[in-house]
């Protein structure tokens, strides 16, 4: 129970890296972008596909990207969603 406490009580903090990441990319800044997904508490995984998504400097893909997570963030943080 202790972790998952720690780990809600830790996502304001992690959803703001995230953001900034998001925001980062979306303004054409890949490098300042890449930098920081190497700080984010992501899996290994995501961290390997953003890595790659980030360093192919193709913004259509980098934007269709960000918005799957977001819409996936959204999904698993909405709890209507969860009771329908």
């Amino acid at each position: 129970m202790s972790e998952m406490h720690d780990a809600l009580a830790n996502l304001p903090h992690q959803m703001n890296a995230y953001i900034e990441v998001r925001n980062l990319a979306r303004d054409g800044n890949f490098k300042e972008a890449l930098a920081k997904v190497q700080e984010l508490p992501i899996s290994r995984s995501t961290r390997t596909h953003l890595t790659r998504i980030l360093g192919s400097n193709e913004q259509y893909v980098i934007d269709r990207t960000f918005d799957e997570m977001d819409g996936r963030i959204a999904q698993a943080l909405c709890w209507g969603c969860w009771k329908e």
